[in-house]
């Protein structure tokens, strides 16, 4: 439009930014079907067990395969070092299928531990920021490099939040707020390249940066660090089914949720009598 504002990119997205093939690890612990039992533990100890070996240069420790059959789950698997896989044999009715049992859980966690740590900020100077724009001016670039991992942060302003109508919603006769004045909205992104203080993202920012709505405090550039972040870790070719419960009392079971996650994957899962499908927490890239 007029001020710049486009529509989102988001071709962006996807596995180490998209468009790239992902991983084939190899097999390094296999698991059949018991005739009985939970196998809750012992799919987590095949997962421990990859998640103790040595990665390769790619940061692949391997995956735990699981042979086509039934299998039952009363707890939640998680997988919480990098590298590690957890492949079935097929989604369909005659490969792996996950029966969760039990009181209500999700199938798997995929989750690093931590958050961002920020150092180096310095004020956006640029006036307006598009929605959809990858560039913008700060105070000084002086201490930024390309190829720097860093946060976008856009303040909430109690302004912002009243030019959004958001301070004015009631639910059950209730004031409802959407976002606090004082929250810091961060979006990670590399940096491209730089141009005296002109700095251009890999990827576009997803809102505009208004000035006259969010300064003070304005928004900032940081440099960040991730330790406890993990990377390529993944879910393959499983079929996970929940029992169903009644309407008037439904069953919670999820699917999974990936937190602290970088360069992850979940591809062909399929999933039936899910309360809840999917989370992706904002420290997952």
């Amino acid at each position: 439009d007029s001020r710049g504002d486009r529509i989102m990119d988001f071709s962006h997205a996807g596995y180490r930014g998209g468009g790239v093939a992902l991983p084939d690890a190899p097999v390094r612990v296999t698991l059949s079907p018991n005739a009985s039992g939970d196998d809750t533990q012992r799919i987590q100890s095949a997962i421990d067990q990859v998640a103790a070996m040595a990665p390769d240069a790619q940061g692949i420790r391997g995956a735990v395969l699981l042979r086509a059959g039934a299998y039952r789950l009363s707890g939640t698997l998680v997988i919480a070092s990098g590298g590690v896989i957890l492949r079935g044999s097929g989604s369909t009715s005659s490969g792996t299928v996950i029966n969760l049992t039990g009181a209500s859980h999700p199938f798997i966690r995929l989750a690093g531990t931590g958050s961002w740590s920020q150092s180096g900020a310095v004020a956006i100077m640029s006036s307006y920021i598009p929605s959809g724009a990858n560039n913008f001016t700060v105070s000084s670039a002086a201490g930024f490099a390309v190829g720097d991992a860093v946060i976008v942060e856009r303040p909430v302003t109690s302004d912002w939040v009243h030019f959004m109508g958001m301070d004015t919603l009631v639910r059950d006769g209730q004031p409802q707020t959407w976002l606090g004045a004082s929250t810091r909205i961060r979006s990670d992104r590399v940096i491209k390249s730089i141009s005296s203080n002109q700095v251009t993202l890999d990827v576009p920012l997803s809102d505009s940066f208004d000035s006259g709505f969010l300064n003070p405090p304005g928004g900032t550039l940081s440099h960040y660090t991730f330790p406890g972040r993990i990377s390529q870790v993944g879910v393959e070719s499983l079929r996970v089914i929940a029992p169903p419960g009644i309407p008037e009392s439904p069953t919670n079971f999820k699917l999974l949720s990936i937190d602290a996650v970088i360069d992850g994957w979940a591809e062909d899962v399929f999933g039936q009598d899910l309360r809840s499908g999917l989370s992706v927490g904002d420290t997952a890239k």
